[in-house]
């Protein structure tokens, strides 16, 4: 009988999903220790597995050359970078991969830093110190990247009357489309939505910090690497009026991060897709994925 081996934790932590992908596949292992698997420890949860559903775990080349019956993944959740694919294709291992499952999820935490920062939510809890705010609906939202999660977020922008811009390399309807100096010289508030890869690996560094307004805010919640974090810590540091909420990181977890330290810099737990439903969604799709072969 086939193993099928679940890596993700919090797919292995949800009772529902549990019971669904056991009722198709009798023979599972669930990552039930709670371990972030990496390294040998991630070959040797793998070893014997034909299927596997993967998370954020790294499966680079080395990984997938000692993992010999492996024949499918699913992917739970929708960032690709975590997996090489041309040593995929090279072993001939079948990905099952559902984009956009969490949009909404992701799209709605943006939309919540946007009003947290620029209300000043986070920052007055507990406290009796009333700031002056600013209201979305007067701001000039910049997008980068306008595929299933940045159009979604759009969309939910709408009702609020919120100036839109957005930066795409394809053509976009309905918005308008600017280039990357413009949506940054021009925007009040600034949000990633593009994978990480070698095209958008610190796509935003000092030189782009420094086409920003001087309150700007600036938030991320595609994936760490994208913005070049020492140089996001210097431009915080120097615009005391500027602020930025990442979800994502470059090295997580990020306990040691010296952004950690800045009164203007606000994180969460890479919790984009942590929504009951979301993680529903990214659940059942990552099992479909798995029939893929």
């Amino acid at each position: 009988m086939e193993l099928i081996s679940v890596c993700s934790r919090s797919f292995s932590r949800h009772p529902l999903l549990r019971k669904e992908i056991l009722d198709i596949y009798p023979n599972v292992q669930f990552n039930d220790e709670g371990k972030r698997l990496v390294g040998d420890g991630l070959i040797h949860f793998l070893k014997d597995s034909s299927r596997a559903i993967i998370g954020l775990e790294i499966l680079n080349r080395e990984t997938l050359s000692k993992l010999k019956k492996l024949k499918v993944i699913g992917k739970y959740g929708v960032g690709l970078n975590n997996l090489d694919l041309k040593a995929l294709e090279e072993f001939n291992i079948k990905l099952g991969h559902s984009p956009g499952v969490n949009r909404r999820s992701v799209s709605e935490l943006v939309l919540g830093f946007s009003i947290d920062l620029l209300r000043n939510i986070t920052k007055n809890n507990k406290t009796w110190n009333p700031e002056t705010g600013r209201l979305l609906s007067n701001c000039t939202f910049g997008i980068i990247g306008c595929g299933n999660i940045g159009s979604d977020l759009a969309n939910l922008l709408k009702p609020f009357g919120t100036k839109i811009l957005v930066h795409d390399l394809r053509k976009i309807e309905g918005f308008t489309q600017v280039s990357l100096i413009d949506l940054l010289k021009n925007s009040d508030i600034v949000t990633l939505h593009v994978p990480l890869d070698e095209s958008t690996f610190n796509l935003l560094s000092m030189a782009e910090f420094s086409l920003l307004k001087k309150n700007a805010l600036l938030i991320n919640t595609s994936r760490g690497g994208i913005v070049n974090e020492k140089d996001l810590f210097s431009w915080l540091n120097e615009n005391p009026l500027s602020r930025a909420a990442f979800d994502v990181f470059e090295e997580e977890p990020f306990n040691d991060s010296p952004l950690l330290t800045l009164p203007n810099f606000f994180t969460t737990s890479h919790i984009g897709g942590g929504t009951e439903e979301s993680i529903l969604a990214m659940g059942r799709a990552a099992i479909n994925g798995l029939k893929i072969l």
